[in-house]
């Protein structure tokens, strides 16, 4: 019995972890609804009721500033992202960690890269796999 109740323990606890979504909601100041993703390089997540598809596609330009070097430039790193949203044209798009563009709107939404993971290190670069973007999506209300 003490086995039984224990594996059930055991898959409720993975359950929870599985069905766990990478993301947190709020309300912005302004009324808008936000949400912030972290999206591995190559996956893609859906975000609200109409449906928003976003797809961390790849890592474009990564001329950050590796860690532990002082540079005079902070770098910037270049993400492509796919967005499609019920029967809208899908748009391919670029984002900037550093410069301009840094945001898009779609479909009613504001998508916004406000981090990438990891940095280079000084004699490495990341592998495009390891990559993770951070993104805050809001919907105008």
């Amino acid at each position: 019995m003490r086995v039984r109740l224990r594996n059930l323990t055991l898959c409720g606890v993975a359950l929870m972890f599985a069905v766990a979504q990478p993301a947190a909601a709020r309300v912005a100041g302004d009324g808008r609804a936000e949400q912030t993703l972290e999206v591995r390089a190559g996956q893609e997540v859906t975000v609200g009721a109409h449906k928003l598809k976003l797809k961390f596609v790849a890592v474009r330009e990564d001329s950050r500033c590796p860690e532990g070097v002082q540079c005079i430039w902070a770098g910037n790193a270049r993400v492509a992202v796919k967005l499609t949203a019920g029967r809208r044209r899908a748009a391919t798009v670029e984002l900037n960690t550093t410069t301009a563009p840094r945001e898009t709107t779609y479909a009613n939404y504001t998508i916004k890269l406000t981090n990438l993971a990891p940095r280079p290190a000084q004699d490495k670069q990341p592998k495009a796999r390891d990559y993770v973007a951070t993104f805050v999506v809001s919907k105008k209300s």
